[in-house]
């Protein structure tokens, strides 16, 4: 791997593990969430420690498994197999918008032994409906260059019109699951994909021009998939548009949106105690400690605003809570193995190092993880281990595809 990532992945791990073994605190969000950190005795009092130890401790052993993970997915750019595993991510986003179609077009009370009080935001496996969404988000640009490969190399056979079929039940997945923003970012991956395809496509619109028409078979294939389409477009907007319009009703009526205006003060929040320079924060108050600490700093005018009589449990800002969690430098490792994958993704396409027939693959990784990062600036999918996990898969294959040691094409 390049050093860069190494000493990104090995910081992150080692300052994790410190955090936890010089622990200040095993603080309990659950039953004392209003007290304050109790000190505890500790190997270097005067350094920072978490204030959870518990609930740091299962998230550094998460990264520890992420980085085997990671390793892993890195090993498999040396040989074909990345993109089976890019595929694997793609098929379980088209997995997960199945079975949250199949629930809404079902109006079914519960799925898979979630209870059946559970606010309707659950979709599939997500009791979250956005971080459902950004599941999908990750793999439906991935299917869409599958399709445009697939037309590319064998034209218009039976596996182009089943890429298209899976993305558009991707597609009417996102847009059941009534996500405002995820929805947004989905126009942006499509519109971006198609611009920097544009070429490819206009190519196989000239090449089909040219061909033989369409057999009565496909004709009667690509009709069947349109109904579909309309058919699971008619299903899955209900939810979409009632959200919507509870949202620009309340915007009318109240001048403001809870879900903007609260998300917006969390948000401020943390930053503004992420950059105390009252509190030692510099080093993080330690892996998956926010929903145990920002409590803490809230102020009378924030109660209201904030809360409502809720607990909340993430930024809905990931890139605010990595600060809040990791501390500054680890911050940086996180954004660098982010933006480096992508930033290296895009170098790669740019200087042609990419075989033709995979440009379309990475193109579609690139995307997919920019879109994942301007969703993750106002909500938490990143904070999902599912979601997280394709993500690091994206950034690891980026990172290492097409990369020999020593040539100096690497952007460490």
């Amino acid at each position: 791997l390049p050093i860069t990532l190494l000493i990104c992945l090995g910081y992150l791990l080692l300052w994790g593990g410190f955090l936890v073994l010089n622990a200040q605190s095993n603080h309990d969000a659950g039953t004392y969430i209003w007290e304050r950190f109790a000190n505890k005795d500790r190997l270097f009092p005067s350094l920072p420690g978490t204030v959870a130890l518990t609930t740091s401790s299962y998230f550094v052993f998460e990264f520890a498994m992420i980085v085997l993970f990671f390793f892993a997915i890195a090993r498999s750019t040396q040989t074909g197999a990345w993109r089976w595993i890019v595929m694997i991510f793609a098929f379980c986003s088209l997995f997960v918008a199945l079975v949250g179609i199949g629930h809404k077009a079902l109006d079914l009370d519960s799925v898979w032994g979630i209870p059946a009080d559970t606010p309707p935001t659950f979709f599939a496996p997500y009791i979250n409906l956005a971080n459902a969404s950004s599941m999908m988000n990750l793999g439906i640009v991935i299917l869409m260059a599958m399709a445009l490969k697939s037309q590319r190399e064998k034209g218009v056979q039976s596996e182009f019109f089943g890429w298209i079929l899976a993305c558009g039940i991707v597609a009417a997945g996102i847009v059941a699951a009534a996500s405002k923003a995820a929805v947004i970012i989905l126009f942006f991956q499509v519109l971006l994909f198609l611009i920097v395809e544009a070429g490819t496509i206009k190519a196989a619109l000239k090449q089909r021009r040219g061909g033989a028409r369409l057999t009565m078979e496909k004709k009667f294939v690509i009709g069947a998939i349109l109904l579909i389409f309309s058919a699971l477009g008619l299903l899955s907007a209900r939810y979409l548009i009632n959200r919507v319009d509870e949202f620009v009703r309340a915007i009318e009526e109240k001048g403001e949106a809870v879900t903007i205006t609260g998300r917006v003060a969390i948000i401020e929040l943390t930053l503004d105690t992420a950059f105390d320079e009252k509190e030692p924060i510099w080093a993080g108050f330690g892996p998956g400690t926010f929903r145990h600490t920002i409590h803490h700093y809230m102020k009378k005018e924030h109660l209201e605003l904030i809360t409502a009589g809720k607990r909340w449990d993430q930024t809905h800002c990931d890139p605010a809570q990595t600060i809040f969690e990791w501390g500054y430098l680890g911050a940086i490792a996180w954004f660098t193995i982010g933006l480096g994958a992508v930033g290296r993704g895009i170098w790669l396409l740019k200087t042609k190092r990419v075989p033709e027939e995979h440009r379309q693959l990475i193109r579609a990784m690139v995307i997919s993880l920019i879109g994942l990062g301007i969703h993750s600036c106002f909500d938490f999918p990143l904070s999902l281990f599912s979601i997280h996990v394709v993500a690091v898969g994206y950034c690891a294959v980026l990172w290492n595809v097409f990369r020999v040691p020593g040539d100096g094409e690497d952007l460490a």
